[in-house]
């Protein structure tokens, strides 16, 4: 069979084996780029975990400090940082758009 490939005569047989032999040569090197992208994908995912486990634990650390701070809160501390009592409060309003008319009532 070797020396039948080798002394290959018709033009046919020789596009076809290099067509079959590119398809195989694309094949094993998209095998190749998938299996690394995978390889890769799972490595950085790994590295995602240990990431996210970092920061659930400074998640948790926070939570604690915010429950140990909400106990010593009160007005005298907001006082101390800086905050003041509101008074002279004022609202704003505005007039109800053009065309719609605010006497009409919801008839539902």
């Amino acid at each position: 069979m070797s020396t039948h490939i080798l002394a290959m005569s018709n033009t046919n047989e020789q596009s076809a084996f290099k067509m079959i032999s590119w398809a195989i040569a694309f094949a094993i090197a998209m095998y190749g780029i998938l299996a690394f992208g995978m390889v890769f994908d799972t490595v950085g995912r790994s590295n995602f975990e240990k990431e996210m486990q970092s920061l659930y634990s400074e998640v948790g650390k926070l939570e604690g400090d915010y429950i140990t701070r909400t106990t010593t809160i009160d007005l005298s501390f907001a006082h101390s940082n800086g905050f003041e009592d509101a008074s002279n409060i004022k609202f704003t309003t505005r007039n109800t758009v053009v065309g719609i008319r605010s006497d009409l009532r919801n008839e539902i």
